[in-house]
């Protein structure tokens, strides 16, 4: 990617990023990046190309142009702010890179951090990682030239982050632990959980599940002790979906139903019956087959409020697992019941037989056979 030293003559209308982007090779778009050395990412040189020698001069006259261009720039980044805040990213970019460029021609590092830090977080959020990387690496030779290990290990947790979306995991990899490490020199709870909770995607991304959970276990206690929900729930997230993966059930249910119990009406409504079904499998693989209809009846609730017919008939599929596998076949046979009645809804031919054959099983397995009867008359008619 080119540097801001170029881009920063390019027409107000055009933006930093997107006047670079173009000349990335394009044969791999998803997933190249170039992932410079330490040497590269250290480099000063777009922090001191086109510094105005006229303003070297500490005269009263300097001073007061160097204040008005500080002021204008902080009015940029301030719009940008705002626009931001409104959704209005065309215009928040447009000043934000009108606020870098008046910092860079006074040299205010500080302000320059800001709004890389600023741009790297607008355009990770788009989903615009090759525009991202280039913000947190001129972030982070920022840092380091203000020798801020606060501002280096935010940038490395940035770098690391994105690094793992365009997956070049090696860089992703030692960005994090970069992070990670920083963080235990500064003996900050904060910013080591949060890259503890990172490392931990980064591992689970390249397959190393056991590093992922130990990542994710330490952060975990690291929010409990901080009272941090929010964090304490994503965390949760991830920690239940490595021990899922792992296939360790007690620790999946635990992980999960602590997450469960922390919701608030937040998790939408995917992840909260993706969290269902996995807690309530994990359960029935340890046959704690009643722990595994309640979470199951959750999950039929979720989809009756929904009005989803087909989540509705596969949830009664594992109802009836779990009811039979505790001899009750009574309330077996009434989520028979229903399963045929919303297959029946659907008019799906497969369905109609699948919940047929199991309504007859079920009526088998009680003696209920005017019941079978009766619901193999209604099905044979709505064929």
């Amino acid at each position: 990617m080119g540097d801001l030293t170029t881009a920063a003559s390019a027409p107000a209308n055009q933006t930093v990023c997107n006047s670079n982007k173009f000349s990335l090779p394009m044969a791999e778009p998803k997933k190249y990046i170039i992932a410079p050395d330490d040497s590269d990412l250290s480099s000063k040189t777009w922090l001191t190309n086109g510094r105005p020698e006229h303003y070297g001069h500490d005269t009263a006259a300097n001073q007061a142009i160097r204040e008005r261009l500080r002021q204008e720039a902080d009015r940029s980044f301030q719009t940008g702010v705002t626009a931001n805040e409104s959704r209005r990213s065309d215009l928040a970019i447009a000043a934000f890179e009108q606020a870098l460029r008046g910092y860079r021609k006074i040299c205010n590092l500080s302000g320059m951090a800001k709004v890389s830090d600023a741009l790297f977080i607008l355009y990770y959020g788009q989903g615009n990682y090759w525009c991202a990387i280039d913000f947190a690496k001129k972030y982070y030779e920022i840092a380091k030239h203000l020798n801020s290990q606060k501002l280096q290990q935010r940038a490395l947790s940035h770098m690391g982050n994105t690094y793992r979306h365009l997956e070049v995991h090696d860089k992703a990899r030692s960005c994090m632990v970069q992070s990670v490490s920083l963080a235990q020199e500064m003996g900050k709870a904060r910013p080591l959980m949060m890259a503890l909770n990172n490392l931990g995607m980064v591992y689970k991304h390249v397959g190393q599940l056991a590093e992922a959970i130990d990542c994710y276990s330490q952060s975990l206690q690291l929010s409990q002790d901080l009272k941090d929900l929010t964090i304490e729930q994503q965390v949760l997230k991830n920690l239940g979906n490595a021990h899922h993966a792992l296939g360790n059930h007690a620790q999946t249910v635990a992980a999960y139903d602590r997450l469960l119990q922390l919701d608030q009406g937040r998790m939408s409504t995917t992840m909260k019956n993706r969290i269902l079904r996995q807690i309530s499998t994990a359960c029935c693989n340890l046959g704690r087959y009643r722990q595994a209809i309640a979470y199951s009846q959750q999950r039929l609730n979720l989809a009756r409020t929904l009005n989803d017919p087909r989540s509705i008939i596969h949830v009664l599929d594992a109802l009836c697992a779990s009811c039979e596998a505790i001899d009750d076949f009574g309330q077996a046979l009434t989520y028979h019941e229903e399963r045929l009645q919303v297959a029946l809804r659907v008019q799906d031919e497969i369905l109609i037989r699948q919940a047929t054959v199991s309504l007859k099983q079920a009526c088998m397995a009680v003696g209920d056979f005017d019941r079978f009867i009766k619901y193999m008359d209604h099905a044979m008619e709505s064929i």
